[in-house]
């Protein structure tokens, strides 16, 4: 009785735990004034390719992806399925949201 609140264990066998990636979530603004052609082909172009670039690189890492303009809406929740990411991805622009502007903070949310 003396030992039992102590709960001792003998013969356990250790485990060891696989490190997982990281968790990203990218948030990106879709808002009108992405479509910009001051970066080729679009600033939302250009941004949606270096998304895709470092999608390429997630081994193991989890994303998620937040657009945003004047009210954010998440639409990848953390995944470690690229393929639909990108899919989704490649369906960003201003009508994904449906208040222009440009609320950072919204995102961050």
């Amino acid at each position: 009785m003396i030992l039992a609140p102590l709960q001792p264990m003998w013969g356990g066998a250790t485990e060891m735990l696989q490190p997982r990636g990281a968790d990203v979530v990218l948030c990106l603004d879709v808002s009108q004034s992405m479509l910009a052609r001051d970066a080729a082909p679009s600033r939302l172009e250009r941004a949606k390719e270096e998304i895709r670039a470092l999608a390429a690189r997630a081994h193991g890492d989890r994303l998620g992806l937040v657009l945003f303009a004047g009210e954010a809406r998440l639409v990848v929740p953390l995944t470690e399925d690229i393929a639909s990411f990108l899919e989704l991805l490649a369906l960003a622009g201003p009508p994904s949201v449906s208040r222009g502007g440009s609320d950072l903070g919204a995102a961050l949310e």
